[in-house]
């Protein structure tokens, strides 16, 4: 993206000047984005350019952008910007894509801190007997199928009011992570697959409880038809959350996003497809299974730069692009 808008652009060249990797990363993702039209990058400018160019200002401006044209709300009558026409670059499926077939599965990783945190859902243990009861279809000791399908409606009932559940939501397909999501450690192996770097165990509370939600792209595409969208799914764009140094745009060429691998992937085979998919109220057949992320991966300086580096020299092979990322 080239802003003409002075504050924006002075802001932005800052960020990939400072010296600093995350706040490089920052810039660099602006820089790169490909899939944001002329009319979507219009509106951001003369609606939520920064009132300066310090990069506090741009973080203060931005957010603002996405408080009141992307995290719109459940309630609203229409859908976010990135499922309108605005965003019809990066709209899935596209003329250019790979089809979205109706019935594949798309699975996403939740956290359940603050359901826990907010005493609105029980512990893990009970959870997962729930899942066992209800799959069974019968009583195991004193819990019944009746009550193990109350604790796991307080659980999607719990997640769907998250602070954040409103928001467009990264998403993966089930077939590209199978042998992750079928893992002993799938809350790890997925954390790093899908480059959740949010999801981190704390000094303070230990584990970060967390739970795979399973729903098909059938789902999506009937609330996208509900609610008015103009497509239910997008490629994600720098335009739909905040500043990411983990987040990096793919090229246009691509099918859809791909995510970073935080434990890095050289031979580039875990470019895994990352799509933003309109939220969807959860019910209880789409919670699959919980967990707990165990280990910490965050990279940061040397390492995030390394990561990066690697990521695009993976999307310039894989769709023929050596000029992808060079601006």
């Amino acid at each position: 993206m080239i802003f003409a808008n002075t504050n924006l652009a002075t802001a932005i060249r800052m960020l990939r000047e400072s010296g600093d990797p995350v706040q490089q990363a920052h810039g660099d993702n602006f820089a790169f984005e490909e899939r944001v039209g002329q009319a979507r990058q219009a509106g951001y400018e003369e609606g939520f350019a920064p009132v300066s160019a310090d990069i506090e200002d741009l973080i203060d401006s931005h957010m603002s952008y996405l408080e009141g044209r992307v995290y719109v709300g459940k309630d609203r009558d229409v859908a976010p910007d990135t499922f309108q026409d605005i965003n019809a670059d990066a709209a899935l499926p596209s003329a250019v894509g790979s089809p979205l077939g109706e019935e594949q599965w798309l699975v996403r990783v939740e956290s359940l801190d603050f359901a826990m945190k907010h005493g609105l859902i029980s512990s893990l243990d009970e959870i997962d007997a729930a899942l066992r009861v209800v799959a069974a279809d019968k009583p195991d000791g004193e819990l019944t199928p009746a009550g193990a399908a109350g604790v796991l409606d307080k659980v999607v009932a719990a997640l769907n009011i998250n602070p954040h559940s409103y928001r467009p939501r990264f998403a993966a397909f089930l077939d590209e992570v199978q042998a992750e999501a079928k893992a002993a450690d799938w809350a790890n192996a997925l954390r790093d697959r899908l480059g959740l770097v949010h999801h981190q165990p704390t000094a303070e509370h230990g584990p970060l409880p967390v739970a795979l939600m399973r729903y098909k792209v059938e789902e999506v595409v009937t609330q996208a038809r509900r609610q008015g969208a103009a497509h239910p799914f997008a490629v994600p764009t720098v335009l739909d959350a905040e500043m990411w140094e983990v987040f990096h745009p793919a090229p246009r060429q691509a099918d859809y996003g791909r995510t970073l691998h935080l434990a890095g992937d050289v031979e580039c085979e875990h470019k895994t497809s990352e799509v933003l998919a309109l939220r969807i109220d959860y019910k209880r057949t789409h919670l699959w299974k919980v967990g707990a992320v165990t280990s910490r991966r965050k990279p940061d300086g040397t390492e995030l730069t390394e990561l990066r580096q690697q990521h695009l020299l993976c999307l310039q092979y894989l769709n023929d692009r050596n000029d992808f990322g060079t601006v």
